[in-house]
């Protein structure tokens, strides 16, 4: 600490040494030569007009938002996207790459569209959302976990008495421990599966890591798999009336045939302090399913602010999906909370071009008791948007023997039944999860 205040101190004071000898200069200056004459500023703002951004009109602050070297203030460019106004085929919105995909001379930012090409926009990011999720089944994960190693297939676990084998015979090597906690000091070392016994070797090799070398099929005559637990800590919960030991953080991962399979990291997880009912209200998760990433950050302003992002991307970056929902509650006792407790919540979806947005209304539904159609409508205002222009509204319908549905309401005032965009979507991934575990 001393010497850190002795060179504060003479840095101080040899700042201080400097600006005195600037003024006692520029004193000595002034008082010896003759004076210049001043430069020109002609807007009288303070800046000569040599280093002005923009000398004609008054701009103190010498914004300059594009970084192009002409101030805001006298540049023609409205939205500050480096084109100027003239020239720009979006002179509102900004669109640097002035992107005209029907060539009409207005930029796809705020080009109006017709209602049959808002049904054609919706329709394809659906569709492209779908062949991003479908491409899950090529990835590696599925390959390497359900169809390798489980022997999945339409319902049937062809290999399920050899991976019962297996854990069973690892569950020998483990340490016994009647701690109701995963004590990762106690299970650490690298367990080895020895195939010509069948059984699993540990060895105490590893500090707060746990590692598990295994084949990943039954065909498979060397280890090629690992999994690897590390970053562990829990604290203990009360849910019910039973304190159980929840994570706070860990970090797992599966290498198969040195590609990472699969990778999860949670971290900085917090855990409600009300008696009887303890639930996670700060997560920070990141899960690796290859070739998908998954991301769920829930973040807590106060005791009763919370905010939930929820995103979904693909190596390629070519897929992209995500949801952020706001809520604010009246109060945090979580272990009584009803639908009267929420004051607002609010959410917003997006994939590819599509998203779908609610801007007020939930919460005032749900204070509701068996709220009508009418009721919804009044209070919940959902719309949907391309590329960030609106394109419709969400809205509920009386279908045919009372059926409630959500319709599009489009811009002309016309609607058609939203599942008309997602129907196929919907029966796709039906027959891929049906693939794997049946009807």
């Amino acid at each position: 600490m001393n010497s850190r205040i002795t060179w504060l101190t003479k840095a101080t004071i040899r700042s201080v040494f400097l600006v005195f000898t600037f003024l006692a200069f520029s004193v000595f200056i002034s008082c010896t030569s003759e004076e210049d004459p001043p430069l020109p500023d002609t807007d009288d703002d303070g800046i000569v007009d040599e280093d002005d951004n923009c000398p004609l009109v008054s701009n103190p602050d010498q914004l300059d938002s594009d970084e192009d070297g002409i101030g805001d203030a006298c540049e023609n460019d409205a939205d500050g996207d480096g084109v100027v106004d003239d020239t720009d085929n979006c002179p509102d919105v900004a669109n640097p790459d002035q992107e005209d995909t029907d060539g009409d001379g207005m930029g796809d930012a705020c080009d109006p569209t017709t209602i049959s090409q808002d049904k054609e926009h919706i329709q394809a990011s659906i569709d492209a959302t779908l062949d991003c999720i479908l491409t899950l089944e090529n990835g590696l994960a599925i390959e390497t976990l359900l169809t390798e190693f489980m022997g999945i297939s339409n319902g049937d676990t062809l290999n399920l008495e050899w991976v019962n084998a297996l854990i069973d015979s690892l569950a020998e090597a483990v340490p016994m421990t009647e701690e109701a906690r995963f004590d990762i000091d106690l299970f650490e070392g690298t367990y080895t599966y020895n195939h010509g016994e069948a059984t699993w070797t540990r060895t105490e090799d590893q500090e707060g890591m746990v590692i598990i070398e295994f084949p990943s099929s039954p065909d498979q005559t060397t280890n090629n798999g690992t999994i690897t637990l590390g970053n562990y800590s829990d604290q203990e919960v009360t849910i019910g009336e039973s304190p159980i030991y929840l994570p706070k953080t860990v970090n797992v991962s599966l290498v198969v045939d040195n590609e990472e399979i699969i990778a999860v990291n949670l971290e900085g997880v917090t855990y409600a302090s009300n008696a009887g009912f303890q639930i996670p209200v700060e997560i920070d998760l990141f899960v690796y399913v290859n070739p998908y990433s998954l991301s769920i950050v829930v973040d807590r302003s106060s005791s009763t602010e919370f905010s939930l992002d929820l995103d979904f991307s693909e190596d390629s970056d070519l897929c992209s999906t995500g949801i952020h929902v706001d809520a604010s509650l009246a109060t945090d006792d979580f272990e009584n909370l009803t639908q009267q407790d929420i004051l607002s919540l609010t959410f917003s979806f997006y994939s590819n071009d599509l998203s779908i947005q609610s801007l007020n209304g939930i919460a005032e539904v749900l204070q509701i008791t068996d709220p009508t159609i009418s009721q919804i409508n009044a209070f919940v205002d959902v719309e949907v948007l391309i590329r960030d222009l609106k394109v419709a509204d969400l809205v509920l319908e009386e279908g045919e023997g009372e059926e409630v549905i959500v319709v599009l309401k489009f811009k002309d005032g016309t609607t058609e039944d939203s599942a008309n965009y997602y129907q196929e979507f919907i029966e796709e991934l039906e027959a891929l999860f049906t693939s794997y575990f049946g009807s």
